[in-house]
């Protein structure tokens, strides 16, 4: 994908070329996750931009940030119903419904700041 080599560029690094398991984790997760996100992930894995923003990824193999954080998200959900309430109106995704919020990431302090420049990738783990 284009993005992706755009974003490579960006951040000055080469691809990770991670070999994952995506029939795995598309199968905890209930369906086919966008070949952009898959391709985001083969070629970053885990780690932040700027200290600031993670897109749940993988390490490669069955790992997902993604599928653990959904499955937490449920967890927490029926534990505290009134948590339900974050996701209205389209509720939670859960596997085999065709709608419902999916938590892609997180930032370090939410919506309020932009990142400042992108030369600034770091990838956990390494």
């Amino acid at each position: 994908m284009i993005w992706v080599d755009r974003l490579m560029t960006a951040v000055d690094e080469r691809p990770l070329g991670l070999a994952v398991d995506w029939p795995e984790i598309e199968s905890r997760m209930g369906g086919a996750l966008p070949a952009d996100y898959r391709e985001f992930c083969e070629c970053f894995g885990m780690g932040e931009f700027c200290d600031y923003l993670t897109v749940y990824a993988t390490r490669g193999g069955a790992d997902s940030e993604l599928a653990d954080s959904q499955e937490a998200n449920r967890r927490l959900v029926e534990r505290h119903p009134v948590v339900m309430n974050g996701y209205r109106p389209y509720g939670l995704h859960r596997p085999g419904r065709s709608a419902g919020i999916l938590q892609w990431g997180a930032s370090s302090q939410g919506a309020r700041r932009r990142i400042e420049g992108a030369r600034c990738m770091a990838s956990a783990g390494s």
